[in-house]
């Protein structure tokens, strides 16, 4: 059977979460003497790179600059094979962080304190792009963004040494029904699984 080189590096949005592998597959850590390897780099770090971001105090059709389109990650092939970077978002995670007011008044029936009770994620949308605000997209807009959770999204093909900036695009539009107001005071929490794998 042909071996399969796949290089994983992880990060976790708002809460660090520990994403294994499933299958057995050369890591981004680890040399194999008397083969070529893939190494995927996160923003210069091999192995478990977190990012903590947290996602809180949204506000509707705020400033990109305020919401955060620019989380940027930079990939960088630095291993001796080519390989096509690929992203997926998982274990999302809504926190309706209790109900005020507005939210009562739209009988919001999810006033509690455990994990995925909110509504953030069902009134934001999520797009990764290159460039930053030049919004040169990979891959498809979610909207929701909780329809992004686990749909692997496609990117470059990364040449040994190439780097590639991938930006997150994370937004709360403007509703014309107030119904946003179910999201205020919430959160969100997702990670992010960055991959690169042998080109065939």
């Amino acid at each position: 059977m042909k071996k399969i080189l796949l290089s994983i590096t992880t990060v976790a949005l708002v809460a660090t979460a520990a994403v294994g592998a499933t299958r057995a597959y050369f890591s981004d850590t680890e040399t194999s003497v008397g083969n070529r390897t893939l190494d995927l780099k996160v923003d210069d770090k091999d192995g478990a790179n977190v990012v903590t971001i947290t996602k809180t105090n949204m506000k509707p059709q705020a400033p990109y600059t305020y919401q955060g389109y620019n989380n940027q990650f930079v990939l960088k092939n630095a291993g001796s094979l080519p390989g096509t970077v690929t992203w997926v978002i998982k274990n999302v995670n809504n926190f309706e962080n209790g109900c005020n007011d507005p939210e009562t008044k739209l009988l919001d029936t999810t006033c509690g304190t455990g994990n995925d009770q909110g509504e953030l994620g069902q009134y934001t949308w999520i797009k990764w792009s290159r460039n930053g605000p030049t919004y040169e997209g990979y891959g498809t807009k979610f909207d929701p963004l909780n329809s992004a959770n686990g749909v692997t999204v496609t990117g470059p093909v990364l040449n040994p040494g190439d780097t590639f900036n991938a930006y997150m695009w994370l937004d709360f539009p403007r509703r014309t029904d107030d119904m946003e107001n179910l999201a205020q005071g919430d959160s969100l929490q997702f990670d992010v699984e960055f991959k690169l794998e042998q080109i065939p």
